[in-house]
């Protein structure tokens, strides 16, 4: 612009300094030439000072103009010939009192001002301010006097004005950076990144060579900072962890996307090392093909993060919560009747696939017919606000499996009173269900089990009468043929009588087991012919054990009696013939298998499995439900006891097993027992019955308050060489001990004995003759008497009815410590 001002004042000028030099050689040429020469260089200097787009004008010493273009005309706003002759307050009044003195200088020193700027008011545009830069000459006449003065304007007024603009721009620019609360920021790289290369490559060139240019104090003050100045500098890869994938696929984002992202989350690490995450909107700078910078701002989403993290991990621990509990949350709109559940929570049931939108009925509809008009009456009835909506009904899956749930719920209602919609909870108590029948059925077990206690307590006293005369008539040697004949079926009356009681043990888990390692398939295979000939006509048996399977510990003999009591009762069902199935084989009961039998507690792991299936009638769901009720039969009359399966139920839980039932009406039924594996183990070889072994006199004291228990039991301890002192009571045996001073080697004791129990006289025998053993015996089982708290656990112990050599056993086994000697040690 200096440039242009002083070639057009130059041009101006040469007006003066052109007629000077002609002037000059008007007498060193023709006239004519030279009027000529003159006249053609005052059209050229004429040409140029109004063509020069500054303005340019001249005043003699007087102040007055002698000459103006058109540019400095239009600055002043009036027409150039406005100019001659008028003094420069006459032109622009507003302006003189700031040009006069400075002309003034210039005609004083006759030193030129340059690149004056000036501003003010022009004639044509009033209350207008106007800059200008100008300067002035002072203008020589042929002798080198100064004759007046030149001056070039240029005006700055537009220049300023975008200068002005800018400069306010740039400060809302600084006060709005500087002023909001989002980060903004620049990043510059010390190497420019090429756009072609693969996108990883690229982001990892970004971090390493980027660093943080410029930002806001907003930004500073996010990573812990005082100011932006204390932040600035810092490289790129300090403040985005590199290692961090989703850093690594922001930034790839931002790449991919032509280097313009918006709303992209970032993670980083404040001044601290804190975690801090943001929400970036990025633009990238590239030119020639180089990324060399990017701008952007961010937004701290720290605490939003934590509380979104906060309200995930709440709903996540209250669907944990809600799916532990088996409840579900529901919204039932009044309008249309639909009842609409939570999508982020599960049913508690194996509901209908769908919403139940569109289908009014679709949830009365799964509600068991039965219930359907009780939970739709509960329904009204809170709407028309009779009371509070608290149900428990069934629903019905398409499987056609019934759960059984509590529901409970609120009107919402508008201002007016005016019901809107339901809105409540619901919990599957299935299971709670079917806890609550299983403790009745345990219950019920327990109750017959205590009955069953009491019936063996008295009928094992009697039995052992009978079986222990039985046997002593039956070894006679003199005895008639017909007369061992009646024994024998007097024997097996009193021997069923006390399998019916062993039975009423066995399902409620009072009868003593005798568990031992074995091997199932060579159970099975060896009680075959039992099996086979306890079968009626027409039922065929199909024998299919594996081989290999894992061991388990069990009681033999009640192993058997599961298999017998299982094919006598499939055969029952099977009355035209059909085929019996037993089958072993190793399975493995997994988490999900156990997931299918709600309400029982299934260890998972390895099981050996016995299946025992017919082709029998089968059963319709309402008998499968109470298959294992203690005297439950669909029997006639005389028919059976209702105690087969009863008993199967309690020997199978009695050595840690499960059993279930599948049966289907018309097609048969199949029972799978399952044991579990223990640790591989030798089985034990079933120990042969020892014969009977004399005693030597040694001096026992019996005491028993059953007279004819007391005969057998002392006939029979005195025929196994032994020599037998009688109590029928606690008090008379301590009599015998004390006052008569018998000092018998053992004492055999009965448990239940009126005035002084078994367990008292034991202990008050440890008291006066410590050390001296004692055998206790009883109708209960050795748990009853435990459980009662009759015996100590651990105690030699005999249960009624024995035979006589099964008391002559014991009796040598205590007198001579041998640890084959029957002793309690019932869980």
């Amino acid at each position: 612009m200096a440039l242009i001002a002083i070639a057009a004042f130059v041009l101006g000028l040469c007006t003066m300094a052109g007629l000077s030099m002609l002037r000059r050689q008007r007498r060193r040429i023709p006239r004519s030439q030279a009027a000529d020469s003159y006249d053609g260089l005052q059209r050229v200097i004429a040409h140029l000072f109004e063509s020069s787009p500054n303005g340019v004008g001249l005043w003699d010493r007087d102040l007055r103009f002698l000459r103006v273009n058109k540019a400095l005309a239009d600055i002043n706003g009036l027409p150039p010939e406005a100019h001659v002759g008028k003094r420069l307050g006459e032109v622009v009044p507003r302006l003189a009192g700031t040009l006069e003195p400075m002309f003034r200088q210039v005609l004083r020193s006759g030193e030129p001002l340059v690149n004056i700027e000036i501003s003010g008011e022009t004639p044509a545009s009033p209350g207008d301010q106007h800059f200008w830069r100008a300067s002035y000459y002072p203008v020589r006449g042929e002798d080198g006097s100064i004759v007046g003065i030149g001056a070039v304007v240029v005006d700055m007024t537009e220049s300023r004005q975008a200068e002005h603009a800018l400069r306010q721009s740039e400060e809302r620019y600084r006060a709005f950076i500087e002023q909001t609360a989002e980060a903004v920021w620049r990043a510059e790289l010390e190497e420019p990144v090429p756009v072609t290369l693969p996108v990883d490559e690229q982001v990892r060139r970004f971090l390493a060579s980027g660093y943080l240019a410029e930002c806001n104090d907003a930004m500073a003050r996010m990573y812990g900072f005082e100011s932006a100045s204390e932040i600035t500098g810092t490289r790129l890869n300090q403040l985005l962890d590199p290692a961090d994938p989703k850093n690594l696929d922001y930034l790839a984002a931002f790449v991919r996307s032509g280097y313009r992202l918006l709303d992209a989350e970032s993670h980083e690490r404040a001044r601290d090392g804190s975690d801090r995450y943001f929400l970036n909107n990025l633009i990238g700078i590239v030119e020639k093909g180089m990324m060399s910078r990017a701008w952007g701002t961010q937004r701290d989403i720290t605490e939003r993060n934590w509380a979104d993290q906060a309200l995930r991990q709440s709903r996540e621990q209250l669907r944990v919560a809600l799916q532990a509990a088996r409840m579900a949350t529901w919204r039932w709109d009044l309008q249309s009747d639909a009842r609409v559940w939570d999508a982020e929570f599960p049913l508690p049931w194996n509901a209908p696939e769908g919403p139940t939108e569109g289908h009014p009925r679709a949830f009365l509809d799964q509600v068991h017919p039965d219930d359907r008009i009780r939970v739709s009456e509960a329904v009204r009835a809170a709407v028309e606000g009779l009371g509070e909506y608290r149900e428990e009904y069934r629903v019905v899956s398409p499987d056609g499996s019934v759960q059984w749930l509590t529901d409970q719920g609120e009107v919402i209602r508008d201002d007016n009173g005016r019901p809107l919609y339901m809105a409540g909870a619901c919990v599957d108590v299935t299971h709670h269900r079917q806890v609550e029948e299983q403790l009745r059925q345990v219950q019920r077990m327990d109750a017959v089990g205590r009955l069953a206690g009491g019936m063996a307590h008295e009928t094992n006293n009697q039995m052992a009468v009978v079986l222990g005369f039985a046997d002593f008539v039956l070894g006679r040697s003199d005895l008639a043929e017909r007369v061992r004949e009646d024994v024998e079926q007097i024997r097996k009356a009193a021997e069923r009588t006390a399998g019916i009681t062993s039975q009423l043990l066995a399902f409620s888990r009072r009868q003593f087991a005798n568990p031992k390692v074995l091997e199932l398939t060579e159970v099975v295979t060896e009680f075959e012919p039992v099996l086979r000939r306890a079968m009626s006509n027409g039922c065929e048996l199909q024998l299919r054990a594996a081989p290999g399977l894992g061991l388990v510990k069990a009681d033999p003999g009640q192993v058997e009696q599961i298999l017998l009591n299982l094919a006598l009762n499939a055969c029952d069902a099977m009355p035209q013939g059909g085929t019996l199935t037993i089958e072993t084989a190793n399975v493995t009961l997994t988490r999900e298998y156990t997931k299918l039998k709600p309400g029982v507690r299934v260890q998972p792991g390895p099981y050996v499995l016995i299946a025992v299936g017919d082709t029998g009638h089968g059963m319709s769901r309402e008998t499968l439900s109470r298959v294992f009720e203690p005297f439950f039969t669909t029997k006639s009359v005389g028919q059976g006891t209702g105690l087969g399966l009863a008993t199967v139920y309690g020997l199978v839980k009695q050595a840690d097993g499960y059993v279930w039932v599948y049966s289907e009406p018309g097609i048969g039924t199949t029972f799978k027992i399952y044991f579990p594996v223990i640790p591989s183990e030798e089985p034990v070889a079933p120990e042969a019955e020892a014969p009977p072994t004399l005693g030597s006199g040694e001096l026992v004291l019996l005491v028993e308050d059953e007279p004819d228990v007391m005969r057998m039991a002392v006939r029979a301890l005195r025929e196994a060489g032994y020599t037998v002192l009688e109590a029928s009571g606690g008090r008379e045996a301590l009599d015998i001990l004390v006052e008569a001073g018998a000092r018998p080697r053992l004492v055999v004791t009965d448990v239940v004995m009126p005035g002084m129990t078994g367990r008292e006289l034991a202990n008050r025998i440890a008291e006066i003759r410590p050390g001296l053993p004692v055998i206790f015996m009883s109708g209960y089982t050795d748990e009853d008497v435990i459980r009662r708290g009759l015996m100590e656990r651990g105690r030699r112990f005999i249960q009624k009815p024995f035979s006589p050599n099964d008391l002559a056993r014991q009796v040598h086994q205590a007198l001579t410590g041998d640890a084959g000697a029957r002793v309690s040690s019932a869980p």
